[in-house]
């Protein structure tokens, strides 16, 4: 039947549901105690992510709107009406990252409660079955570290549990549509979630009814209608942040989505099996029994069955690797040990009562077992993920405050806890609130990209990892390295060690640059020299600044020529580069804007004492085009 009647409560074994519930919520305290650091004095999480849920928070409830940068609208914000959730502390002038733990530990009790419910309804009141299925579910590591993460990883598991649960025993109606709605809101895999169990329910009422109306077929069409209450809940409920997406980048979905996926769908197997062992390893004795399960969930609800499949598959193609132990496919786990349940109990109903006690205890202490041999590694991960996103951004964050102006922009990596802490504007190298950024997926120079992203947005720092950004940061051109900061591991950051570089780039925010020796002599077609600066030492590296500007747009690439020329007009040392170690390519230049070209010359420690000529000049085809070569200084070499 399209609607189905509702179990009744009272099949709940509420003695034997309590002592699993009191379990899990033992276990969470014990992991909060873990991963409180003392030595920082306060709260915090195990991953940076969740500061950007509290950064949008904190500016929603200040009346910033879904902003990062106060004032300035992005849906860089995946999870919504998680946001929304959050801001509540902070109209009561709460700090709310202590809330924001506090949730997800609450939404991983309420979602154990409605695995027990689930299980029920799939298994015709077999509390057995809810109860291992349960008790797998508050023993899972991973669950309890997304229980504490401040992340809304139980809520998205709570509130699509609930939507399946009513889906299950109602069909799509209303009060269905309102919880998948509601689970979209949370997380954008949702609207992935309704689709599926929204086309299970259209072929439903299709393969009930086509058989009886094939006289009728009008009534078909009217009884597909139905799904257009729960339709137009659904859009309801969604339309806002959509339409809020759409007005500010032109785009449906959170800025996350395209910055994670800016290179294209790729099917990556070994992501894949990296999700699918990540399962099973949740706890080691059912999920031995997964695949087993499945017919008895298919015959219940066949879009559960193929949820779990769909996202794995999903993000097997859109992402590079599972984030954070997997954390988009978590909510998955109570519906893959749910599975595994059913199987078990069933095989044990098959039992006479003496032998199915014996072997109902063997099960649930291999379940406890299987799941309890992994709760160590699991604390250990909790405690050293919140130790080193403290050791690396929040000490970032405490250096931008001390040593930054109020008004300084900064290029960050990790834009969560040093944005919430520091209170600076950000520009966010990933995309995940600067969607400009998602250009640099379109060009084949995102190195040159990034740099002019950079100085449009005014950054005067920036803080992050040397090989993130297509190793922007190492290049020795971006600037000067002033701090770094590294974790006594890695575990959950990107890299063990992040930088702070105080930018020097070739396009200042203003169009202007300081320079030495002015010059103003053309050395190609539209192309002039505008100075350069004496030769200098920083290290043991020398270096020269040559300034450029273009009357204007280049289409090619062009490379420079510097030479050391002796007094008989021998060439005694040549260096060919491209402007700035390449962040400046000649096409990314604007007419009449000043160029800074920083040159490190290289060998010249091997060139003979003596005098020489410093000249400058075109190393592509172009030279033949050149007006002439530019003589630079003179060089005394020791």
């Amino acid at each position: 039947m399209f609607f189905q009647s509702r179990p009744s409560t009272t099949q709940i074994n509420f003695r034997l549901l309590i002592a699993i519930l009191t379990t899990g919520l033992i276990l969470l305290i014990f992991g909060a105690i873990q991963q409180f650091p003392t030595s920082y004095g306060f709260i915090s999480t195990p991953v940076d992510d969740s500061w950007i849920h509290m950064q949008f928070a904190r500016n929603l409830a200040q009346g910033n709107g879904f902003s990062f940068n106060a004032g300035d609208p992005t849906p860089g914000s995946t999870a919504p009406l998680w946001t929304v959730f959050l801001a509540f502390p902070v109209l009561l002038n709460m700090e709310n990252v202590a809330f924001a733990v506090l949730f997800s530990a609450i939404c991983f009790m309420l979602a154990a409660y409605f695995v027990y419910r689930l299980t029920l309804v799939w298994s015709d009141g077999d509390n057995w079955a809810a109860a291992f299925a349960t008790l797998s579910f508050v023993l899972s590591g991973r669950m309890i570290w997304a229980g504490l993460s401040g992340m809304e990883i139980t809520a998205f598991t709570l509130f699509s549990l609930i939507a399946i649960l009513m889906y299950s025993q109602r069909g799509m109606d209303w009060q269905a549509a309102i919880w998948f709605g509601l689970a979209s809101q949370i997380r954008p895999e949702g609207h992935l979630l309704f689709g599926l169990f929204g086309v299970s329910a259209l072929v439903q009422i299709w393969s009930l009814e086509i058989v009886k109306i094939k006289e009728q077929k009008s009534q078909l069409f009217f009884k597909s209608l139905r799904l257009l209450i729960p339709l137009g809940v659904y859009v309801s409920l969604c339309l806002p942040y959509t339409l809020f997406s759409l007005f500010t980048t032109g785009k449906p979905l959170p800025n996350t989505f395209y910055a994670k996926t800016g290179d294209g769908f790729v099917f990556r197997i070994d992501v894949l099996k990296t999700f699918l062992l990540q399962h099973w390893s949740d706890n080691y004795f059912l999920g031995l029994f997964i695949l087993l399960g499945i017919p008895a969930v298919w015959k219940k609800t066949r879009p559960a069955v193929l949820w779990p499949a769909l996202l794995v598959l999903f993000y097997s193609f859109s992402s590079h690797g599972p984030v954070h132990y997997g954390r988009y496919t978590m909510p998955l786990t109570p519906l893959l040990f749910i599975s595994a349940s059913l199987f078990l109990s069933k095989c044990l109903n098959h039992l006479s009562t003496e032998r199915r006690r014996f072997y109902t205890t063997v099960v649930a202490s291999l379940i406890i077992i299987g799941g309890s041999v992994l709760l160590p590694s699991w604390y250990g991960r909790l405690k050293q993920n919140t130790v080193e996103i403290l050791q690396v951004d929040y000490e970032i964050a405490k250096w931008v405050v001390q040593n930054t102006e109020e008004d300084d922009v900064i290029a960050i990596t990790d834009i969560g806890i040093i944005t919430y802490w520091s209170g600076r504007t950000i520009f966010d190298m990933a995309g995940l609130v600067s969607p400009e950024v998602w250009s640099v997926y379109e060009v084949s120079n995102p190195k040159a990209e990034y740099t002019r992203l950079l100085a449009k947005s005014g950054a005067k720092y920036f803080a992050g990892y040397s090989q993130w950004h297509y190793g922007l940061a190492k290049t020795g051109y971006l600037g000067r390295e002033v701090k770094s900061f590294t974790a006594n591991a890695k575990t959950i950051l990107g890299e063990q060690t992040a930088v702070i570089i105080e930018l020097d780039l070739p396009y200042s925010p203003d169009g202007s640059h300081e320079i030495e020796n002015e010059r103003e002599e053309m050395i190609a077609d539209s192309i002039y020299l505008a100075g350069f600066s004496e030769l200098y030492l920083e290290g043991d590296q020398k270096h020269i600044n040559l300034f450029w500007r273009s009357e204007t747009n280049l289409s090619k690439d062009m490379l420079f020529s510097i030479t050391l020329v002796d007094d008989g007009g021998f060439t005694k040392w040549e260096q060919v580069h491209a402007p700035s170690g390449g962040l400046a390519p000649t096409s990314y230049w604007q007419p009449k804007e000043l160029v800074k070209d920083w040159v490190k010359l290289e060998g010249l420690d091997d060139v003979p004492a003596g005098n020489y000529e410093m000249i400058v000049s075109l190393a592509t085809e172009e030279a033949e085009n050149s007006s002439n070569q530019i003589f630079l200084m003179d060089v005394q070499l020791p």
